[in-house]
């Protein structure tokens, strides 16, 4: 069999993946991988499954978290055509929010984007959606020359950005039509082989159903490519919680008398009682607690309907970019639910003078499942998905159909070295002053030997802030700051780029924004210290999750609170080696990495020594590799 590989050869061990994937695609199976960086995961995937698809009259799904890694699918299947000149096409698919080109709804939040843009659609109202698809059907008889006229240029694939242009400046008989992007893309996708689209365009079984009716696909005749599958789990977890708080409702009234609806005053008055109630009684001298539904007065559905039509007439006369209303209204269309897989639980504000209130999801393959169950073939991979059997039971994959499989890094194991100081501890009952100046005495140490940019990770930003004032260092130290904007923490990475050959610390949080998600090739990172093991606080929530995977699966120290903090340590150490030339030392400071339970956790190939001199050990390695 032929596979559609776009380059002249595999790299090591990114042949054994590609026949993986074909073994799985072309049998119907699913496949858990964990690849490492520098494999080839995206060219290893697509390939097989687009060389089955085109055989057998599929599709190929590929999920990314994010959009900016649609171009690396967008990339390859480019390469693809290049090489072979075989015909498909493909779509790269955003959502609404992303793909809309009315500048009157940049700005708006998520749920209050899709809320405006449902009413407008309804209502007949959007001269985007009219000249992109249309209303009646005359607009559908010439949204569909529109369309033919955009796509006798479009080729095989294109990047879902330039799509968005071509549309915001489209024209049509010497008119500027300017057409919704979105109902574009989808139009591409129909006659479409590969898909590329965020995680909830399948994740999400709300979205999914009608998502598919649209494009007119069938997931039993699609493969399924889930890009950096180690996020699912949470993100999947938090988009299926729902939450309000004191201030949501204060903000809810003053929505109400803006539009005018006085009738629904009672309902927040009472909504305001309860959380006085469950603040004042229930969390009087607790930080946390679990809450049964009748803490809150339910609401009819009619009412949860008026709270949703409120918010969007708000939204609408005050070009504001957030409705209250529309929040509590999607609250409780989901508290009213009464689901073994769900808590509520009220946690007190850090200044005390108010609550939040959550109703949280504890499985994911509540989600996911189905989506694995309906589909020809599902294809999961991360450079950081183990243990594997975790991801298998947490997302529901079937143990008899689905195979495990674990690839060795293609990067020289000399470029790298691994180590692991147990002569410290972040374990709660050792923490103390007294250990913090340890870790910042061997913090100290080790930095000299390390010839540039060195990144340090602490499982928290309290053990942050008392491990930093005893490092002694001459580099610059830049310091990610809790509930930093985006635009801070893209300043901060600039900088710390920029400085690669002074050599500047970077102090940050595991599982963090610049723990994970984000590249520092070449000199950009040399060395990555990770204090602790980035355990979750051992809040309500995390017990919860404990006792739910010891229900379900007999595991639940192990799946709701070592591995998923293993994780996050290697995912933070995993910023170190990106590319094949990269150079570097990670070294794991606390004494529970050597435990056989944590040190399990790590990739089987990563070669880890046990040192009490860790600036001994770094200092030879860079001796020898420079």
């Amino acid at each position: 069999m032929k596979i559609l590989f776009s380059h002249s050869k595999p790299r090591k061990y990114q042949d054994e993946f590609i026949k993986d994937v074909w073994d799985a695609v072309s049998s119907g199976k699913h496949l858990l991988a964990h690849a490492p960086t520098g494999i080839g995961k995206t060219a290893a995937v697509l390939g097989p499954a687009l060389t089955w698809a085109l055989e057998n009259d599929g599709t190929v799904f590929f999920l990314t978290p994010k959009i900016s890694q649609h171009q690396i699918a967008v990339n390859e299947l480019q390469r693809i055509v290049k090489k072979y000149k075989v015909k498909f096409r493909a779509a790269d698919i955003v959502g609404r929010r992303y793909a809309c080109v009315d500048p009157g709804l940049e700005g708006l939040d998520t749920d209050e984007f899709y809320e405006v843009c449902s009413k407008r659609r309804k209502n007949e109202s959007c001269p985007y959606y009219a000249w992109a698809r249309g209303f009646t059907s005359s607009q559908r008889r010439e949204a569909k020359l529109h369309v033919k006229k955009l796509l006798e240029r479009y080729g095989t694939v294109r990047p879902s950005y330039e799509v968005i242009e071509e549309c915001k400046s489209f024209e049509y008989g010497g008119e500027k039509k300017p057409l919704c992007a979105y109902e574009v893309m989808t139009q591409i996708a129909k006659d479409s082989q590969v898909i590329i689209a965020d995680y909830y365009h399948l994740l999400s079984p709300s979205i999914r159903e009608s998502f598919l009716i649209k494009i007119g696909k069938h997931l039993q005749d699609s493969v399924v490519i889930i890009d950096e599958a180690h996020n699912v789990p949470n993100r999947v977890r938090s988009h299926l919680s729902v939450s309000i708080t004191h201030l949501l409702v204060r903000k809810a009234e003053k929505e109400l008398k803006v539009v005018g609806a006085k009738h629904l005053d009672r309902y927040v008055r009472r909504l305001s009682r309860d959380l006085n109630e469950i603040l004042s009684k229930k969390l009087e001298n607790k930080r946390e607690t679990l809450l049964s539904k009748s803490d809150l007065a339910s609401l009819d559905e009619d009412v949860i309907d008026e709270f949703h039509d409120v918010g969007i007439s708000y939204l609408e006369a005050t070009n504001r970019n957030k409705s209250a209303c529309v929040k509590l209204a999607k609250f409780f269309s989901l508290w009213s639910e009464d689901m073994d897989s769900y808590i509520r639980l009220a946690k007190k504000w850090k200044s005390g003078t108010g609550v939040t209130v959550s109703y949280k999801n504890l499985d994911p393959s509540l989600a996911t499942q189905d989506l694995i169950d309906s589909s020809h073939s599902v294809i999961a991979m991360s450079g950081t998905l183990v243990p594997l059997e975790m991801y298998r039971d947490l997302l529901g994959f079937p143990h008899d159909i689905t195979l495990e499989k674990v690839y060795k890094s293609p990067f020289p194991k000399s470029n790298r070295l691994n180590l692991i100081y147990t002569g410290v501890t972040t374990r709660y009952s050792r923490r103390s002053e007294e250990e913090f100046r340890r870790i910042g005495a061997v913090i100290s140490r080790v930095l000299p030997e390390i010839p540039g940019n060195v990144a340090v990770f602490f499982p928290s930003y309290d053990i942050l802030h008392n491990v930093r004032k005893f490092i002694k260092t001459d580099r610059q130290v830049l310091v990610q700051r809790e509930s930093s904007r985006p635009e801070e923490t893209n300043e901060i990475i600039s900088l710390f780029k920029k400085m690669n050959d002074e050599g500047a610390l970077l102090l940050a949080v595991s599982g963090g924004s610049l723990a994970e998600g984000v590249d520092y090739p070449g000199r950009e990172l040399v060395g990555v210290i990770i204090v602790g093991i980035p355990l979750n606080e051992y809040d309500l929530e995390t017990k919860a999750l404990i006792d739910y995977y010891e229900y379900k699966f007999g595991a639940g120290w192990t799946y709701g609170y070592l591995y998923p903090a293993m994780a996050r340590a290697v995912q933070a150490a995993g910023r170190l080696i990106r590319n094949e030339d990269d150079v570097g030392v990670a070294l794991f400071m606390d004494e529970r990495y050597k435990w056989k339970n944590y040190r399990k956790v790590f990739p089987p190939d990563l070669d880890i020594m046990v040192t009490e001199r860790p600036e001994y050990a770094v200092n030879q390695f860079f001796s020898r590799t420079s």
